[in-house]
């Protein structure tokens, strides 16, 4: 079973599920995202506070943003399906009129550590656009390999992308559990 754990320094809580750890307590991460590993499988959950995304539409969001990780990642990838969340996705967040809120699935082949070996990865990424004055966009990533090449690193994992079940129950239950505390964590306008 997942624990509520906090972010931000407790502004937002969420669930994490078990065996996953902090990789802060064993590597530099950015101020604006929370990073949760688990080592037994390499799957991955990131949290990242973003400022506006100008020119981009409401429809175009999570696509953008999945193409923008792909970039960041150079990773070839494959856009699956997208979709607006119901307020009942997120239920501890502010309705859609304030809170727009959009999920997409998809997959990227990514090498680990600029290494050659490249590993299929099933990615699934909500983006949550705060409405102004506080115009701040939430990422929330699950990274789970479903496939791990024989010469990457993490060969001898577990690879859980591939458990669609198990993953969708995970991010589900991340994002039914999401809630912001403290809205003073976002800077206005």
């Amino acid at each position: 079973m997942a624990t509520v754990r906090p972010f931000y320094g407790g502004a937002i809580t969420g669930a994490i599920p078990p065996g996953y750890i902090d990789a802060s307590d064993i590597r530099q991460v950015p101020d604006n995202q929370e990073v949760f590993i688990d080592p037994q499988t390499d799957a991955c959950i990131i949290i990242e506070l973003l400022s506006l995304t100008p020119n981009v539409s409401l429809e175009d969001l999570a696509p953008y943003h999945f193409k923008e990780l792909a970039k960041e990642n150079a990773a070839d990838f494959h856009v699956g399906e997208c979709q607006v969340m119901s307020d009942d996705t997120m239920p501890h967040l502010p309705p859609t009129k304030d809170a727009y809120k959009q999920v997409i699935k998809g997959t990227q082949t990514i090498a680990k550590f600029k290494e050659a070996a490249a590993n299929l990865v099933t990615t699934y990424l909500a983006v949550v656009r705060l409405a102004p004055p506080l115009s701040t966009e939430i990422l929330i990533s699950l990274s789970a390999p479903s496939e791990i090449h024989p010469e990457s690193s993490s060969k001898g994992l577990q690879p859980m992308g591939g458990n669609k079940e198990l993953c969708d129950r995970l991010f589900t239950d991340l994002l039914r559990s999401f809630h912001i505390r403290d809205f003073g964590l976002f800077v206005p306008e």
